[in-house]
């Protein structure tokens, strides 16, 4: 029960992020080019990002994030229950990550350094969605 509420949120975040994706697509290849166009193509490829970005922070192994919980359950009940107890620790270490990008340029590199993996699959899977729908629409396209 609680691996699959854990996985609800991450994969509502990519089922937003596919749909916005096919809109952004269908206005890229379909629509007429005026300012309400680009804006909301604007729109939706930020959409995209950031919730993509979101399931990939959210399935991160850290507690209190969605991606613990699941760790939790594939672990045996002994090894799960002390897992879970670093839950009380780690809630101040994002809080401090999240106080650090606030600071200037020496501590603020600290979170990107932290966070690299999470936008480098970020971009991948962006890319992923872009390429394969820019493939699907550029077929037709052509037809």
């Amino acid at each position: 029960g609680m691996a699959l509420t854990a996985l609800a949120g991450p994969a509502a975040n990519l089922l937003l992020a596919y749909l916005g994706m096919v809109v952004w697509k269908i206005l890229y290849y379909w629509a007429p080019t005026t300012m309400i166009t680009i804006f909301a193509a604007r729109f939706l490829q930020y959409l995209v990002m950031m919730d993509v970005g979101l399931a990939v922070f959210n399935l991160i192994p850290i507690p209190p994030l969605d991606g613990s919980r699941i760790v939790s359950w594939l672990l045996p009940p002994k090894a799960s229950a002390k897992y879970n107890r670093i839950e009380l620790y780690t809630r101040y270490i994002l809080l401090a990550l999240v106080v650090l990008t606030w600071l200037p340029a020496p501590f603020s590199n600290i979170v990107d350094w932290v966070f690299f993996p999470v936008d480098w699959l970020r971009g991948v899977l962006v890319n992923a969605f872009t390429g394969f729908w820019d493939l699907i629409f550029g077929l037709i396209w052509k037809l």
